[in-house]
This record gives structure tokens, C-alpha cells and sequence, in this order.
């Protein structure tokens, strides 16, 4: 469960990530420390940010009994979802889906095969 707006559980843990513009947007709202100050990732500061390696932090490290906000980022609360674990439980049950579904991959591709290929020569007198 997400904490209270604007909560901090005041950890010192974070995540070494390395930003660059394919995966920017995935941390998008997430915190960042910069020279001691949490800065949340807005598409503004993709410039500033991309391309470089950041201390971000992470509800691995929240010390909180709820997720606080600058471990969990701002983007549940734009979003206005309080009662996060039913939203995560459906983020893992559909990467499972489709991991399942490009293991088990029923598609037929279809092949051209030349039967004499496999026939040898001295069975053809």
C-alpha cells in the first residue's frame, strides 16, 4: 500500500542506474539523489539526466510500512492509485502471460523442402 502524498521514510539506499534515452522513460517520476537533494524524473530534466549514471531510489529500500513517496515515486499518485498490490500482481501476472506465450510458441512456419535433397542417388536407379 502506497503511503500518504509527499511521505519519506528518510533511507539511504538506492539503485545505481544508468539512464540513457531508450529507458528514461520507464523511471520516468521516479527520485533520484543529486548532490543530496531527491529530484523526481520528469520528461524536462531527460536532458539533463540521459546519458549519465544516478542514485535512484527504490521501495527495496523503503524503511516505511507503507511505501513511502520518494521511495516509490510520483507516478501512482498522478495516477491516483492508493492500493497498489492489485496493480502489481496484473504488471507480473501479464509479463508472465507473455513470456509464456513466446515460449510456447504454436505458430507454423512453413518450409519448402526438395524431396531429392534427402534421396540418394544410387536409390533413384
Amino acid at each position: 500500500m502506497a503511503d500518504v502524498e509527499g511521505s519519506e521514510c528518510g533511507t539511504n539506499g538506492t539503485s545505481t542506474v544508468k539512464l540513457d534515452d531508450k529507458n528514461y522513460n520507464k523511471y520516468r517520476y521516479r527520485f533520484i539523489v543529486d548532490n543530496g537533494e531527491l529530484v523526481s524524473l520528469t520528461k524536462d530534466l531527460k536532458k539533463k539526466y540521459s546519458g549519465k549514471t544516478v542514485q535512484m531510489r527504490s521501495p527495496l529500500y523503503c524503511r516505511s510500512t507503507q511505501l513511502c513517496h520518494h521511495c516509490l515515486g510520483d507516478m501512482v499518485y498522478r495516477l491516483q492509485i492508493r492500493n497498489i498490490g492489485l496493480h502489481i500482481a496484473r504488471i507480473s501476472s501479464s509479463i508472465m502471460g507473455k513470456s509464456m506465450k513466446a515460449f510456447h510458441n504454436m505458430a507454423v512456419t512453413p518450409k519448402e523442402y526438395d524431396l531429392l535433397d534427402y534421396i540418394e542417388e544410387d536409390k533413384l536407379s
